[in-house]
């Protein structure tokens, strides 16, 4: 009813109609809010026609979202007070999607497709800066960003239950694969610098975690040599990856993840005999004494590289 409302308002230009349009969606919203939050441990249930009439209201807020950024692209036929007002409500109904939205995912899909799913949501907003102008554009983007923060946020609590599900690795791994995209089709996609920057950062440390909570998960010994290993694996990937797309993030996650490695060998060591503690901790030292020498030496070429 909501978006009938509204969409008839919108092409009659009728303000009221669409206000009362955004009534019946403010309604629509506080219904699915009754459906999730007494319910919100994550089981999947409320059957097949609550899970798609409790997206609807989702879909309006997106849709009006849409509609008020079309408005804010003609504010010279508006006023200061309404423009400051419409401008507010876009950003509203945005992260009110969105934050409707993650309730959603966490109410009908199972734990472990969560992270996957918002990413795929991401990706079908982030699809739409095909479509309209420039400023059309930055509102795909700002929505696709708005579910990338979601599904980062299900990783997150992933991560803090010691959970490492092989679909969220593919979620990470879909991420960078599109900010590489993006890089490349800058001209359909116009993406800040900083954003690549953030992306990478992410993607990198989600990436970290998910490889630390993995192998932790692990039963046996030598699980700190082995998270060692992964470790150094990793950030020589990272470091691999820099070189090849010319990245400079990844030349700097790359070092970092290594350094990492290499102060997570000090406790093993520590456990090692007398003789092996000296003997590792000189080796070490040799490498850090070599590291320092090749940097003085090479220090341009090392600085423009980083």
């Amino acid at each position: 009813m909501a978006l009938v409302i509204l969409g008839y308002g919108a092409l009659t230009r009728a303000a009221f109609l669409a206000a009362l349009g955004q009534v019946f969606l403010f309604i629509g919203c506080f219904w699915s809010l009754s459906v999730f939050l007494p319910q919100i441990d994550g089981d999947v249930d409320g059957g097949e026609v609550a899970m798609f009439s409790t997206l609807a209201p989702v879909g309006g807020l997106i849709l009006s979202n849409l509609a008020l950024s079309m408005v804010l692209t003609r504010r010279e036929k508006i006023g200061a007070l309404a423009g400051i007002v419409i401008y507010g409500a876009h950003h509203f109904y945005r992260w009110a999607a969105a934050g409707l939205g993650m309730l959603w995912i966490h109410h009908f899909i199972p734990d472990a497709y969560r992270v996957l799913f918002a990413c795929g949501v991401a990706v079908l907003f982030l699809l739409g800066c095909f479509l309209g102008s420039k400023g059309i554009k930055r509102q795909w983007q700002g929505a696709a960003l708005a579910y990338a923060l979601v599904g980062g946020l299900f990783l997150v609590m992933q991560f803090a239950e010691g959970q490492a599900f092989w679909q969220s690795l593919a979620a990470i791994v879909t991420v960078l694969i599109l900010q590489l995209w993006m890089r490349i089709r800058d001209k359909q996609f116009q993406v800040a610098h900083w954003m690549h920057k953030a992306l990478i950062a992410a993607g990198g440390a989600a990436l970290f975690f998910w490889v630390t909570t993995r192998v932790s998960g692990i039963d046996g010994e030598g699980i700190e040599g082995l998270r060692s290993i992964s470790w150094s694996g990793l950030g020589l990937l990272f470091f691999v990856l820099g070189l090849t797309l010319k990245e400079r993030w990844y030349r700097l996650m790359g070092l970092t993840v290594l350094g990492i490695t290499l102060l997570s060998l000090v406790p093993i060591i520590w456990g090692f005999s007398t003789e092996w503690k000296i003997a590792s901790f000189f080796v070490l030292g040799l490498v850090f004494v070599v590291l320092g020498f090749v940097y003085n030496r090479y220090r341009e070429k090392i600085n423009k590289l980083l």
